[in-house]
């Protein structure tokens, strides 16, 4: 069930009358038997995935808020994260390390892998950090364990975040969950306005970039440098405002519910600097790996090369967060090298260039960048990269793409960030007749420009 889909329209609406409807007490009831459903319609069996995460995190958080022992919390802590790291690797990593394995076990003439016939499971990799993250905070005593296991099923499971985030805190979260919501037509409002804009960057400017992007990253040997250009910019865009508006939407709609998810994208393009690009894009994740990765290294304590060693580690396991391949664990070396370098160059790099320079700079290495993210190989990555340098022009258009819509595209992609950039938000509108303006616009754009495929958001196979 997709959030650009009617029948996430019928679903929500539903969840929504009956939430203000039912007394206080049963409205968690009620968002706990929503969220199951909304992932059992995807798939059925993979529901039983989620769940055997949440019971070993709720034991074993229970039990670590229970006992004094130190060295029986770790042993505990270790057991809720070895549990969650190898169900992880098993839907999401085995397939790539079966095949990696069998290509050597070929030429040494010994046993292979079997070869396993399953599907990667709905947005694993979030629930399954969001879970972990709440028992180290447990460990950590930041966070007191949740009495009630149904309470953090439904943490673990809540529907509008289950499946792309934003990853959520215990401290954030579980607090939301309980507390008593009513009914507030400016919440309502708020919420309404930032899951249209959302929908709107998904279904107008997301899915319409798709088409350019695509056809090109497909097949890159049958295109020219410049088309190969205009789709790498595309593509910086079209995972922009597919993942951006992902997160607006499920804050949105969350909002709508009474319940406030933390921002996860603060106009990541207008950026000065790598580290500023990190700290505006995919804020959930990025401070995930931050505080449960790279600090417990040691972060910068230990002096300049280890602090350099455990931000290149922390991105390359970033990188291969992200997927089972090696286009993947290249894209978080290339942020994780350009941190590194960054860091040695700040000082002067900061006093002798100006702002606007820097916004671009940082903008292409951050395009760069998502060559590796987008290309299906290594061999394409270096095709692509080889053609666009190349510059070799031609005067064919893409293939089955009116050149007006890829104009259309690139200008409503700058008015949008435009507005992102200065920071006209939906909330930020006061009046009620603007507010009404506001939404009426947006569902009239939604309606005249928007592309009905029910195509996939891009993060969900994350």
């Amino acid at each position: 069930m997709l959030f650009n889909s009617l029948q996430f329209l019928f679903f929500f609406g539903s969840v929504f009358c009956l939430y203000y409807l039912i007394p206080h007490r049963a409205r968690w009831v009620l968002l706990l038997l929503s969220s199951v459903y909304f992932y059992m319609c995807w798939n059925i069996n993979y529901i039983f995935v989620i769940l055997t995460i949440a019971v070993i995190d709720f034991s074993c958080g229970l039990v670590i808020s229970k006992i004094e022992k130190k060295k029986s919390k770790k042993i505990l802590l270790i057991v809720s994260l070895s549990s969650n790291l190898l169900i992880l690797f098993f839907f999401k990593y085995y397939h790539f390390f079966q095949w990696h394995w069998n290509q050597v076990a070929t030429i040494l003439s010994f046993h292979g892998l079997p070869v396993l016939d399953f599907i990667l499971p709905m947005g694993i990799s979030f629930h399954t950090f969001q879970s972990m993250g709440y028992t180290i905070d447990v460990y950590r005593g930041k966070v007191k364990s949740e009495k009630n296991p149904f309470r953090f099923i439904l943490y673990v499971l809540f529907f509008p975040q289950l499946v792309a985030g934003p990853i959520e805190r215990g401290g954030n979260l579980l607090p939301e969950l309980r507390k008593r919501v009513s009914w507030s037509s400016i919440e309502i409002g708020v919420g309404l306005r930032l899951a249209l804009w959302g929908l709107l960057k998904k279904v107008v400017l997301a899915d319409r970039l798709t088409l350019i992007v695509d056809p090109v990253y497909n097949h890159p040997l049958n295109y020219s440098s410049w088309q190969l250009i205009i789709a790498t910019y595309a593509f910086a865009l079209q995972i922009y405002f597919d993942f951006s508006g992902y997160t607006d939407i499920a804050i949105g709609i969350a909002r709508m519910l009474g319940i406030k998810l933390n921002l996860n994208f603060n106009s990541p393009y207008k950026a000065d600097s790598l580290q500023n690009f990190w700290q505006r894009w995919h804020i959930s994740l990025s401070t995930w790996f931050r505080d449960y990765v790279y600090f417990p290294l040691g972060g910068s304590r230990k002096g300049v090369a280890r602090e350099f060693v455990n931000l290149f580690i922390t991105f390359l396991l970033s990188g291969f967060w992200h997927g089972a391949s090696l286009t993947f664990i290249i894209w978080g070396a290339w942020h994780g090298a350009g941190l590194i370098i960054e860091k040695k160059i700040k000082n002067s790099f900061a006093v002798c260039v100006p702002s606007l320079i820097k916004n671009i700079l940082v903008f292409h290495f951050v395009l760069l960048g998502w060559v590796w993210f987008r290309a299906q190989s290594i061999h394409d990555a270096f095709s692509i990269f080889k053609n666009i340098f190349s510059l070799k022009f031609s005067s064919r258009g893409f293939i089955g793409i009116d050149f007006t819509e890829i104009l259309f595209a690139f200008f409503v992609s700058s008015i949008i960030l435009f507005i992102e950039f200065r920071n006209l938000k939906p909330e930020n509108i006061y009046t009620a007749k603007a507010r009404w303006s506001y939404c009426i616009l947006l569902v009239a754009c939604i309606y005249l420009f928007g592309i009905f495929h029910n195509k996939q958001f891009l993060y969900f196979q994350f």
